[in-house]
C-alpha cells in the first residue's frame, strides 16, 4: 500500500508561482476597486507571507512589502534636495505643519488598507525581510515628514 504525501511538492510548487501569483494579487489590488476583489487580495498577501514564513522564503516577504508599499503611496517621489513650502495651521495653540502627502495618503482609503496589511504582515515576521526594510523605512519616513 502506498501512503501518497500530497504536501511533498508544496513548497517547490510555490517557489515556482509566488513572483507570479503577487504581482497578480497586486495588480488586482491597484486596479480594481470592488469590496470583494479588494478583499481577497488582502487575503492572498496573508497568505502568501504565511507560506513564506513556513517556507523560510524572505524574498517572497520582500517582494510583497515592496508591492504593499507601493499601493500606499507613503513613498514619497520628492527628491532630497528639494525642500517643499508646506502650509502650516493652528491647532489648539500648537503649528502643525500639513504636506501633500498626509492630505493625499488621507483622501486614499485604499492606501490606508495596504499601509495596515502591511503593517500587519511586518508585525511579527520582521526577521524574515531582507531588502523589503527599505520599503518600510521609507513609508515610515515620509509619514514623519513634516
Amino acid at each position: 500500500l502506498m501512503v501518497c504525501n500530497s504536501s511533498v511538492f508544496d513548497v517547490d510548487m510555490f517557489k515556482t508561482v509566488w513572483k507570479p501569483v503577487v504581482s497578480a494579487i497586486a495588480y488586482a489590488f491597484i486596479t480594481f476597486d470592488d469590496d470583494y476583489t479588494i478583499e481577497r487580495a488582502i487575503t492572498g498577501f496573508r497568505q502568501c507571507a504565511t507560506l513564506a514564513r513556513h517556507f523560510g522564503m524572505a524574498d517572497v516577504f520582500d517582494y510583497v512589502v515592496v508591492q504593499l508599499s507601493q499601493a500606499t503611496g507613503l513613498i514619497s517621489e520628492l527628491p532630497s534636495s528639494q525642500v517643499p513650502n508646506w502650509p502650516t495651521v493652528d491647532i489648539d495653540g500648537q503649528s502643525v505643519t500639513v504636506s501633500s502627502l498626509s492630505v493625499k495618503f488621507g483622501t486614499n482609503l485604499k492606501g490606508q488598507l495596504a499601509a495596515v496589511v502591511l503593517f500587519n504582515i511586518v508585525n511579527g515576521n520582521g526577521n524574515a525581510l531582507r531588502e523589503g526594510w527599505t520599503q518600510v523605512i521609507s513609508a515610515i519616513e515620509s509619514r514623519e515628514r513634516p
